[in-house]
């Protein structure tokens, strides 16, 4: 399989010593989880993650992208959008209706300033390049 042979070039280790996990682009070495995708691949979890995780978005940076009226007090929907964070998970849907027809845009600048490895790398935050695939360190 061509993601466990970049995993291992990546890893400097035998193909066999990396075991395939629970789906087909999570696989484990040792003690270490990873995360090995195609661009297109890498790009869908993201938005996944993003889409799962709205909620822990700083509150200044959702209100960017919400449309408001010019007449609408700022401060008023700060916390009205802080009082609905607190739902934590169960505001994603909220804060998605908020946010519109922006949403895309939401992604894209969250990755563009943060770098996918931020989302998907949850052990260091790291993106490493190897060939065609993408790896993340997930635990």
């Amino acid at each position: 399989m061509e993601k466990i042979k970049a995993l291992a070039i990546y890893l400097g280790c035998d193909e066999d010593e990396i075991s395939e996990g629970y789906d087909e682009c999570t696989f484990e070495y040792g003690r270490g989880e990873y995360l090995v995708c195609t661009e297109e691949e890498a790009d869908e979890r993201c938005e996944d993650y993003i889409l799962d995780t709205l909620w822990a978005f700083n509150t200044s940076y959702i209100m960017n992208y919400i449309d408001t009226h010019t007449d609408y007090d700022d401060n008023n929907l700060r916390k009205c959008l802080v009082a609905i964070q607190e739902l934590c998970e169960d505001s994603n849907y909220l804060i998605k209706l908020l946010v519109g027809n922006r949403l895309g845009e939401f992604i894209d600048d969250a990755i563009s300033t943060d770098s996918r490895g931020h989302y998907l790398a949850s052990y260091d935050g790291e993106e490493i390049e190897e060939g065609d695939y993408f790896i993340y360190r997930t635990n």
